[in-house]
């Protein structure tokens, strides 16, 4: 008998039937947990995706507010030179 007969006797009908039937069990397992994760995998990518908008729109309000504040400044220096052009005469 050569050592690898030895450490893996051969095993019944029945013994085989069981093996199978807790791999077949893990498999499943793993299959069913492989999906439960790509179901989390595809809700993180649409926060991921959600976050990006909302980025996205932060910039575009903050750009529309610098604007507007370029625009009341350059309306201001326009109001003071009147101001002191009144002031003068």
């Amino acid at each position: 008998m050569t050592d690898k007969q030895q450490q893996y006797p051969k095993l019944t009908y029945e013994q085989l039937e069981e093996l199978h039937t807790e791999w077949k069990k893990t498999a499943i397992g793993n299959y069913n947990w492989a999906k439960y994760e790509e179901g989390r995998a595809d809700k993180a990518t649409e926060r991921h995706e959600a976050a990006l908008r909302d980025r996205d729109a932060v910039y575009k309000k903050l750009e529309e507010a610098e604007s507007l504040i370029q625009q009341k400044d350059a309306e201001i220096a326009r109001l003071k030179a009147r101001l002191q052009d009144v002031s003068t005469v």
